[in-house]
C-alpha cells in the first residue's frame, strides 16, 4: 500500500471511529481553545473524566465529516480554530458546570456550542444549563416529593380506617340490623 492510499485509509478509519463515537452520545460540547498546556487540559480532562465525559481534541475536517455522517450539520459551524469535543457524560449539568468553570479560569477556553438530546444549543444555554442543580440533587427532590406522597397516602388510608372503626361502633350501639346487612363495608 502505498503512503497516499495509507493516508487516505487511516484519514476514513479516523471519521468512523469519531462517528461512532459522536453517535454514541445524546449529549456533545464543542470547545475552542488557544495558548493553553497540556497539563491545563489534563486537569479538565481528569474532572471530566469524574462525569464519565470526554474531552476530544480533534482536527477540523475530521470532525466536520463525523458530523456529517451523524447528521449533525447543524454543529459544523461550530468548529473552527483549535477545537476540542466534550462527548457524553453521566449527567450533562455537571459537564456543564465544569465547562464553564474551566472558561472562568481560562478565557482562552471558549465554550461555542453543542447538542443536548438531539437539539442544538448555543453557548448561552450551555451556561444556562450550568447553573441548574446537579442530577443528584434533583434525584434527591424526587425521591423526597415521593417519600411524601406515598405517606400522605398511607395516613389517609390511616384516617379511613379510622372512620371505618368510628362507624362500626356506631352501628354496635344501636345493636346492628336484624335483616342480615349488620356489616359495614
Amino acid at each position: 500500500m502505498d503512503k497516499e492510499r495509507f493516508g487516505h485509509w487511516y484519514r476514513e478509519k479516523i471519521v468512523e471511529e469519531m462517528a461512532e463515537k459522536f453517535g454514541a452520545t445524546s449529549h456533545i460540547f464543542i470547545a475552542e481553545f488557544q495558548r493553553l498546556k497540556v497539563n491545563d487540559l489534563g486537569e479538565l480532562r481528569k474532572n471530566l473524566n469524574k462525569h464519565s465525559a470526554v474531552f476530544m481534541v480533534v482536527k477540523n475536517s475530521l470532525a466536520q465529516l463525523a458530523f456529517k455522517k451523524n447528521r449533525l450539520e447543524g454543529l459544523l459551524p461550530l468548529i473552527s480554530g483549535q477545537s476540542g469535543v466534550v462527548l457524553g457524560g453521566d449527567d450533562p449539568v455537571a459537564v456543564a458546570k465544569i465547562l464553564v468553570e474551566y472558561n472562568k479560569n481560562f478565557p482562552d477556553f471558549k465554550i461555542k456550542g453543542g447538542l443536548l438530546n438531539s437539539q442544538i444549543i448555543s453557548s448561552e444555554r450551555i451556561r444556562e444549563l450550568s447553573h441548574l442543580p446537579s442530577r443528584r440533587i434533583l434525584l434527591g427532590k424526587f425521591s423526597g416529593n415521593l417519600k411524601g406522597i406515598f405517606a400522605r397516602f398511607v395516613y389517609s388510608l390511616n384516617l379511613h380506617t379510622k372512620l371505618w372503626l368510628i362507624l362500626k361502633g356506631i352501628q354496635e350501639k344501636k345493636g346492628g340490623m336484624k335483616d342480615g346487612r349488620d356489616k359495614i363495608v
